[in-house]
C-alpha cells in the first residue's frame, strides 16, 4: 500500500519557515557571543586561532624605539635637579676669590640685577637648590649670560627643555631649565653671544605651572669637559658683579 505524503497547508508553511529562520538566528547569535567571549577572555590573536582551529597566534613582540640620532650621554635626571652642579661636592666660593674678564648678563630680558633673589642652596624637598630661580611672566625671552657655544638642547622630567651653555674660554657651563621653548633656528654647536635669544620662561619639567622662571645655574668645567658635571658656584653673586670668576 502505498503512503501518501501529508500535504501542507499555507499557514503550517508558513509556521514551520519561520521556526527555521528563528533558529538560525539564535544559532548565530550565540556564536557570535561566544566569539566576543573567546576575545575578551584570551585576546584577539588567541581567538581566531581557537575559531578557526588552527595554533594560537603569538604576540608580536614590542617593537624597540629608535635609537636617537645624537650619542646618549648620562642624563641630568640622575642628578636631584638636573643641573650639573648637583654632581659636585664643595662649592665654590663667590667673587671674594677674584673676578675674570668676561662679562655676565642677567639671563633673563628685562630683569635688573637688583630684582634677583639668592637662592641658592634653598632647601626643596631632602636636597639643596644650587641654582637660583628667576621668576618673570611665561614667553619671556631667555638671553645668554655670556659669549660661548651651546653643547646640549635638552628635556627632562626634571629640568623640562632645558639648555647647556658652555663660556668662550670653555671653563664654565651654564644650565638654563625648565623653558617654555628654544628659540628657532637654537643647535646643538651653535655660537651665541652674550644677550642672544635662547629660549623662553616657562614651566617645563617639575616646575609649578602657577610660578614661571628660569632656573639657572653655573658650574666650573672639570679637565673632561662634561656638561653634565662641575664644581658648582653661586650664581647670584657674580651675576650682582656683573663677571664670571677668573
Amino acid at each position: 500500500m502505498k503512503i501518501r505524503a501529508r500535504d501542507w497547508t499555507v499557514d503550517e508553511r508558513v509556521v514551520l519557515a519561520a521556526w527555521v529562520v528563528f533558529c538560525l538566528g539564535l544559532a548565530w547569535i550565540l556564536a557570535l557571543g561566544y566569539g566576543r567571549w573567546q576575545v575578551m577572555r584570551t585576546g584577539p590573536a588567541e581567538a581566531v586561532a581557537s575559531s578557526s582551529g588552527a595554533a594560537a597566534v603569538q604576540p608580536r613582540p614590542p617593537v624597540a624605539a629608535p635609537a636617537p640620532g645624537r650619542p646618549l650621554s648620562p642624563p641630568p635626571e640622575d642628578e636631584a635637579d638636573g643641573s650639573p652642579s648637583e654632581r659636585s661636592e664643595t662649592p665654590e666660593a663667590g667673587p671674594a676669590a677674584g673676578g675674570g674678564d668676561e662679562e655676565l648678563l642677567v639671563p633673563v630680558q628685562g630683569i635688573e640685577r637688583e630684582e634677583l633673589i639668592d637662592s641658592f642652596k634653598d632647601p626643596r624637598g631632602k636636597r639643596r637648590h644650587n641654582a637660583i630661580d628667576i621668576l618673570a611672566p611665561r614667553g619671556t625671552p631667555v638671553l645668554a649670560a655670556t659669549d660661548g657655544k651651546v653643547v646640549k638642547l635638552f628635556e627632562s622630567k626634571l629640568g623640562g627643555i632645558s639648555i647647556y651653555q658652555f663660556d668662550a674660554s670653555e671653563t664654565f657651563v651654564f644650565f638654563y631649565a625648565h623653558l617654555d621653548g628654544y628659540a628657532a633656528g637654537l643647535e646643538e654647536g651653535a655660537e651665541v653671544e652674550a644677550g642672544q635669544v635662547l629660549g623662553f620662561v616657562g614651566t617645563t619639567g617639575n616646575a609649578p605651572e602657577t610660578v614661571p622662571h628660569l632656573h639657572f645655574a653655573l658650574s666650573r668645567l672639570g679637565e673632561d669637559k662634561r656638561w653634565w658635571t662641575g664644581a658648582p658656584l653661586n650664581p647670584f653673586p657674580w651675576l650682582i658683579e656683573g663677571h664670571l670668576p677668573s
